[in-house]
């Protein structure tokens, strides 16, 4: 969203996530860490895309072959984020 909305017009490639969650090693992390940095990193992307300017919303780019404006790819990182809770919740608090 950064690169689209500051009219970076380079295509982003894509990748495959799975190794990424491997080297990440979040089973060895503490809860708390996890929920700290998850909020940080949340806060930063609402605070940079409440400081875009409005004909920022609107730029387009491409990412893993797709076009998109960076208005989609905030609703598709919230929606991501809401998917991202729900396995939270159904894998790690069910029951609690």
């Amino acid at each position: 969203m950064l690169r689209f909305a500051r009219a970076d017009e380079r295509e982003l490639q894509g990748f495959d996530q799975d190794p990424y969650i491997v080297a990440a090693k979040f089973d060895e992390r503490k809860w708390s860490g996890l929920l700290d940095e998850f909020e940080l990193v949340r806060r930063a992307k609402v605070l940079m895309l409440e400081g875009l300017a409005d004909e920022a919303w609107m730029r387009t780019g491409v990412a893993n072959g797709n076009r998109a404006t960076v208005r989609a790819m905030a609703y598709l990182m919230a929606g991501h984020e809401a998917h991202h809770m729900a396995i939270v919740r159904e894998r790690y608090l069910a029951g609690r």
